[in-house]
């Protein structure tokens, strides 16, 4: 146990909310002493204190609802709360050390500034790191049930951060029946005459309409018949109005423009936003058959996270994906990554968490691949739950690591005969082939992935893996996760996925 997690098993829940709020404040209050210093350490501060401005938005909301939380949901918060106070009160040791140090500061002191810069740049880089750790067990508090959520979300709304303001509306869009009415059907004349261009191994493409220089994501939802079309809508719908809250960078999800029905062709298409600052998607199957694609293990876990955190968001929004699949996964070019930045698509399957569920499916290899062997076949075994996108994400994963593409295409249709990795001697139709396919991937889990990406990281995988398993101790008792909001599940994700991967 590390200090900080020692002081904060000793004061309390809520105080130690509290604590992490006064180390942030005082932190940020000893870079106010650099108000004279040059225009790139002005820059610095002024990033430190937009994050922190967010930070102690959602901090002093916990503090206001941390008993409606259940135990393992406050134990998690705990952890990353400590996370926080160490981070803050290093980062403020260091920049006090300083200024003890270099009691005159000037414009002129050139010098004296590449260390202070370090500073300010390890903060800012632990502080966004923090973040995108605590994001996910925050807004999962938006499925808690009660009004007393509802309560501290609209406290004083007007004065904080926007974060809260997108919970708020996060909050609303997944009630039954939301007060905020969301339009968000588009006529299909909208995208007449639009240039398209295609994505390589994905079912997504852009668009971009006549008189803009902007281009859209679209994503198709076909249905097989007229009574799945229309018993669709209601869910396409509620999804759209919950993207269109969505930032893109907390939740990796695109943020949605709106809805084209098209009754006709029995289809829906989500017409999705380019990120801010990034283009040229491409799907991470494309990126994984690229030969010349040269990147660094640290682009691969951030990769790995950006999924892993799009997985919660899903849940977050009371959904079940049901497709996760890397041509379900597009990356976009930004400048933090050569990989650049993953985003979920590919909603065809999209279903509410506690929803109708379809007990038949198809003999497609290139899916059953990704597919839970309880969901393989035409004949299902199982109800589609959370679980089973945690299996998704862990072949996923798998494939991150080894980057290696565990499905070849010969033109635009997977080649079974040409793939790496023989998983299949035939079509698999039945359970015990499907159980032996995940046996192989396994395999590869515990012994090459661990080489390449280390212990941490297979274990990760391994977790996903086998989280319907009896013997795995996260998610192996299916009676610890019958809490009424469905977060419990959700939390434990969030322990032994998002928070552990490296």
């Amino acid at each position: 146990m590390s200090g900080a997690e020692l002081v904060l098993s000793v004061i309390g829940a809520v105080a130690a909310v509290d604590v992490a709020i006064k180390c942030g404040s005082k932190f940020v209050a000893t870079c106010s002493a650099f108000k004279n210093a040059e225009r790139e350490i002005l820059e610095r501060v002024l990033r430190i204190n937009n994050r922190w401005y967010r930070t102690k938005s959602q901090l002093a909301f916990l503090s206001r609802v941390w008993s409606t939380l259940d135990r393992e949901h406050q134990e998690l918060q705990n952890q990353l709360l400590a996370n926080l106070v160490s981070a803050l009160t290093i980062a403020d040791s260091k920049a006090s050390s300083f200024l003890a140090g270099h009691s005159k500061l000037g414009r002129k002191e050139k010098l004296k500034y590449v260390f202070l810069k370090k500073i300010l740049d390890k903060t800012i880089a632990d502080l966004d790191l923090w973040q995108n750790e605590f994001d996910p067990s925050w807004f999962l508090i938006l499925k808690i049930g009660g009004q007393n959520i509802d309560k501290e979300l609209n406290v004083n709304i007007q004065k904080t951060h926007n974060t809260i303001t997108t919970a708020s509306g996060i909050r609303d869009s997944i009630r039954d029946s939301p007060q905020q009415t969301v339009a968000v059907l588009l006529p299909k004349e909208d995208l007449d005459g639009a240039r398209f261009d295609v994505l390589p191994y994905s079912s997504a493409k852009l668009a971009q309409r006549v008189n803009s220089t902007s281009w859209l994501i679209l994503d198709p939802i076909r249905s097989e018949s007229l009574p799945d079309f229309q018993q669709m809508h209601k869910t396409v719908r509620d999804l759209a109005r919950r993207l269109t809250r969505t930032d893109p960078l907390t939740f990796s999800l695109l943020k949605c423009r709106g809805l084209v029905v098209d009754k006709a062709q029995l289809q829906y298409t989500l017409v999705f936003k380019m990120p801010d600052n990034m283009a040229n998607p491409r799907s991470l199957r494309s990126s994984l058959n690229a030969t010349d694609l040269k990147h660094s293990l640290s682009d691969r876990f951030q990769l790995a996270r950006q999924l892993a955190r799009a997985v919660c968001s899903i849940h977050t929004f009371g959904l079940v994906h049901k497709s996760i699949r890397p041509e379900n996964i597009l990356l976009f070019r930004d400048n933090s990554s050569t990989l650049g930045s993953a985003f979920l698509v590919g909603f065809e399957s999209i279903r509410p968490e506690e929803g109708w569920t379809r007990l038949r499916s198809d003999l497609d290899w290139e899916k059953n691949l990704y597919r839970h062997p309880k969901r393989q076949g035409v004949q299902l075994q199982d109800r589609y739950i959370m679980q089973h996108d945690i299996y998704s994400l862990g072949v996923c994963l798998l494939e991150i690591g080894l980057w290696t593409s565990f499905v070849q295409y010969s033109g635009s249709s997977p080649d079974r005969t040409s793939q790496g990795f023989k998983f299949f001697d035939n079509v698999p139709d039945s359970v015990n082939t499907a159980d032996s396919v995940k046996q192989q991937i396994l395999l590869l889990a515990g012994e090459e992935l661990r080489t390449r990406m280390g212990s941490k990281y297979a274990r990760v995988v391994e977790t996903c893996l086998t989280c319907l398993d009896e013997g795995n101790e996260d998610f192996g008792d299916e009676t610890e996760f019958q809490d009424e909001d469905g977060v419990l599940v959700a939390v434990r994700y969030i322990e032994t996925v998002s928070c552990s991967i490296p």
